[in-house]
Protein backbone atom coordinates (compact mmCIF):
# COMPACT_ATOMS: atom_id res chain seq x y z
CA UNK A 1 0.00 0.00 0.00
CA UNK A 2 1.17 3.41 -1.05
CA UNK A 3 1.13 6.13 1.58
CA UNK A 4 0.07 9.35 0.57
CA UNK A 5 2.80 11.97 1.34
CA UNK A 6 -0.07 15.22 1.20
CA UNK A 7 -2.67 15.20 3.60
CA UNK A 8 -5.27 17.41 5.24
CA UNK A 9 -5.16 21.07 4.23
CA UNK A 10 -2.37 20.83 2.04
CA UNK A 11 -4.22 18.10 -0.28
CA UNK A 12 -7.38 20.22 -0.68
CA UNK A 13 -5.21 23.92 -1.55
CA UNK A 14 -3.48 21.02 -4.40
CA UNK A 15 -6.11 19.47 -5.14
CA UNK A 16 -8.20 23.17 -6.15
CA UNK A 17 -4.81 24.53 -7.37
CA UNK A 18 -5.78 22.36 -10.52
CA UNK A 19 -9.21 23.55 -11.22
CA UNK A 20 -7.58 26.65 -12.28
CA UNK A 21 -5.86 25.58 -14.97
CA UNK A 22 -6.79 23.61 -18.15
CA UNK A 23 -4.92 20.09 -18.78
CA UNK A 24 -3.87 20.09 -14.66
CA UNK A 25 -4.06 17.45 -12.17
CA UNK A 26 -2.25 16.72 -9.09
CA UNK A 27 -0.31 13.23 -8.23
CA UNK A 28 -0.53 13.31 -4.36
CA UNK A 29 1.74 10.46 -4.02
CA UNK A 30 4.94 13.23 -5.59
CA UNK A 31 5.23 15.99 -2.85
CA UNK A 32 7.70 17.63 -4.23
CA UNK A 33 6.42 17.75 -7.38
CA UNK A 34 2.86 17.41 -7.48
CA UNK A 35 1.05 19.13 -10.51
CA UNK A 36 1.12 16.94 -13.69
CA UNK A 37 0.32 18.10 -17.06
CA UNK A 38 -0.96 16.62 -19.72
CA UNK A 39 -2.72 17.17 -23.27
CA UNK A 40 -4.78 15.38 -24.85
CA UNK A 41 -6.15 15.64 -28.44
CA UNK A 42 -7.87 13.52 -30.81
CA UNK A 43 -7.71 10.72 -28.53
CA UNK A 44 -4.47 10.81 -27.77
CA UNK A 45 -2.26 12.17 -24.42
CA UNK A 46 1.08 13.20 -24.48
CA UNK A 47 2.31 13.76 -20.55
CA UNK A 48 4.11 17.00 -20.15
CA UNK A 49 5.94 16.43 -16.89
CA UNK A 50 5.28 17.19 -13.49
CA UNK A 51 6.01 19.84 -11.65
CA UNK A 52 6.02 22.06 -8.02
CA UNK A 53 2.89 24.27 -8.78
CA UNK A 54 -0.01 24.34 -10.85
CA UNK A 55 0.96 27.46 -13.21
CA UNK A 56 4.36 25.99 -13.90
CA UNK A 57 2.22 22.91 -15.12
CA UNK A 58 -0.22 25.00 -16.77
CA UNK A 59 2.51 26.88 -18.83
CA UNK A 60 3.81 23.47 -20.51
CA UNK A 61 0.12 23.07 -21.53
CA UNK A 62 -0.35 26.24 -23.13
CA UNK A 63 2.86 26.24 -24.97
CA UNK A 64 1.85 22.77 -26.32
CA UNK A 65 -1.41 24.15 -27.19
CA UNK A 66 -0.16 26.92 -28.65
CA UNK A 67 2.39 24.79 -30.86
CA UNK A 68 -0.79 22.50 -31.45
CA UNK A 69 -3.39 25.52 -32.15
CA UNK A 70 -2.13 28.24 -32.60
CA UNK A 71 -2.62 31.04 -30.01
CA UNK A 72 -6.69 30.68 -30.35
CA UNK A 73 -7.30 27.66 -28.38
CA UNK A 74 -4.24 27.96 -25.79
CA UNK A 75 -5.80 27.87 -22.47
CA UNK A 76 -5.46 30.94 -20.52
CA UNK A 77 -3.35 31.36 -17.20
CA UNK A 78 -3.97 33.73 -14.27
Amino acid sequence: MIKNKLSGQALTLVRKETLLYKGVSTDIGNPKNPFKSTFYNEGTREHLGYFPNAKQAALAYNKMAKNYFGTAKAAKTA
